[in-house]
């Protein structure tokens, strides 16, 4: 399991502080592996303080619990998903973030993690 989460690890670290999205990536179970810089400023968390536990308790907002977990399995059933999402920040914040959630596979096909790019949802037009 190690060598896979290695993998899942390498394939998308490149990069990821380059941009200003927020892009975090877990392992197939939802254990935060990675946390990018965009991810601190969109979320308030240090990566120090999020790395190991699962996405579910530090991003959805308490109200969006239920669809996380819907599109958690989604997700481990290979299938992408994306749109807006209510989430919370360190402060306790809610915010609409747009959420790009893709799943990675390993070299035999199967799901071995997730990679989700947010940022900020702009407001709709009047």
């Amino acid at each position: 399991m190690k060598a896979r989460m290695h993998e899942l690890i390498e394939r998308v670290v490149d990069g990821i502080d380059g941009t200003d999205k927020a892009v975090i990536v877990t392992d197939v179970n939802g254990l935060i592996l990675s946390w990018n810089r965009g991810a601190e400023e969109l979320y308030g968390w240090p990566s120090d303080l999020v790395l190991g536990r699962h996405i579910l308790g530090v991003t959805p907002a308490r109200l969006t619990i239920g669809d996380g977990a819907r599109i958690m399995s989604s997700l481990q059933a290979g299938i992408p998903w994306r749109g807006n999402f209510v989430v919370r920040t360190r402060t306790r914040e809610e915010i609409t973030v747009d959420v790009d959630d893709t799943p990675v596979r390993g070299e035999r096909g199967d799901v071995i993690g997730i990679v989700g790019v947010s940022h900020r949802a702009l407001a709709a037009a009047p």
